[in-house]
C-alpha cells in the first residue's frame, strides 16, 4: 500500500570540542533523553506538544537512524485543577499530560544531525517543533557545549536570488555546518567563520548602484553565504528584479520552512527504513 506524507527538517547542531563518533553519540544521547523526559510545551491556551518514545538505539553502536513520535493535544498545566463534583467546585490533583493526542512520527539521522518530522493535520507545526527543541533540548547538552536549532528553509527563495536579473539587497543569517557537504565558496566562508570563532553571522549587503546591483557570482560573502544558508541559515530579506521582470520585489524564506513530499510502499517493509533511504539522498 502506498503512503504519502510531507515532512520537514530540523538541523540540530552542537558546537563542541568533541568530534567524530563521540559527537555523533552525543546527538543520540540528547535526543534519547528528551524523548524519555515527558517534557510538554504549552502552546496557546490549552494545548501542548510532546516528543515521546524513541527506538533503534543500541548500546555502543551508531545506527543509521532512530525513530519515535510527537504528539499535540489538550493540555492542562499545574498541580491541581478545579472540577465540579456533587454540585460543588472542588480541587483535584492534576497529572500534566497531553490529552486526546494527534500523533506523528519522526526519524533522527545521527551522522547528519537532522530531525525529520512528519507533517500531518493537527500535529505539531514546524515552528512549534522548533520552539519545543529550543526550550528543552539545550538542558541535556554538556556544560561547555552550545546547541543551535535551525529549521531548514525553502530553497526556492535562494534559487530566485541566483536566477534574478539583479539583486539590490541581500540580508542573511548563517552559522557554520557540522561537516555538511557545501559548495566551494560556502566552504571558504565556513573556514573563515570557524577560524574567527563565530557561532552565528548576520550580514546585510546593499548595492552601491541602482543599475547592475550586487555582484554575487564568485563572492565568498554573497554566493558563499547563500550556499551556507541553504541548510544552515535564513534569508531574512532580499530585493531583486526577477529574470524577465521590470519591478523590484522583496523576498524572504524566514517564515517558509522547507517541506519535502515522501511516498513509501508499506508492502516493501518498514516505513522508517524507506523514509530514511529517501532522506539520506537529500542530505
Amino acid at each position: 500500500m502506498k503512503e504519502k506524507f510531507n515532512c520537514f527538517i530540523v538541523n540540530i547542531k552542537l558546537q563542541s570540542e568533541i568530534t567524530g563518533e563521540e559527537r555523533t553519540k552525543e546527538y543520540i544521547r540528547i535526543i534519547k533523553e528528551l524523548s524519555s523526559s515527558k517534557k510538554i510545551l504549552k502552546i496557546g491556551k490549552n494545548e501542548g506538544i510532546q516528543m515521546y518514545s524513541v527506538y533503534g538505539i543500541r548500546d555502543g553502536e551508531i545506527p543509521e537512524y532512530i525513530y519515535g513520535h510527537m504528539a499535540k493535544g489538550a493540555y492542562i498545566e499545574g498541580d491541581q485543577v478545579n472540577v465540579i463534583e456533587n454540585g460543588q467546585i472542588v480541587k483535584e490533583e492534576n497529572k500534566p499530560r497531553v490529552i486526546n493526542p494527534i500523533t506523528c512520527d519522526f526519524i533522527f539521522i545521527p551522522k547528519r544531525h537532522r530531525l525529520i518530522v512528519e507533517k500531518l493535520a493537527g500535529t505539531p507545526t514546524e515552528k512549534q517543533v522548533e520552539e519545543y527543541l529550543n526550550k528543552f533540548l539545550a538542558s541535556y547538552v554538556r556544560k561547555d557545549d552550545i546547541l543551535e536549532i535551525v529549521l531548514e528553509k525553502d530553497e526556492n527563495v535562494i534559487r530566485q536570488i541566483y536566477d534574478a536579473k539583479s539583486v539590490y539587497k541581500l540580508s542573511y543569517e548563517i552559522s557554520y555546518t557540522n561537516d555538511d557537504a557545501i559548495g566551494p565558496l560556502g566552504d571558504e566562508l565556513e573556514k573563515q567563520i570557524k577560524k574567527s570563532k563565530i557561532g552565528k553571522l548576520k550580514l546585510t549587503a546593499e548595492a552601491d548602484n541602482k543599475s547592475e546591483g550586487l555582484d554575487i557570482d564568485n563572492s565568498v560573502l554573497l554566493e558563499g553565504g547563500l550556499e551556507l544558508a541553504e541548510a544552515n541559515g535564513t534569508i531574512n530579506s532580499a530585493k531583486i528584479k526577477p529574470k524577465g521582470g521590470t519591478k523590484i520585489i522583496s523576498i524572504s524564506n524566514k517564515n517558509k520552512p522547507k517541506v519535502i513530499p515522501i511516498e513509501i510502499d508499506t508492502d516493501l517493509g518498514s516505513k522508517f527504513k524507506q523514509w530514511y533511504n529517501k532522506m539520506i539522498k537529500l542530505l
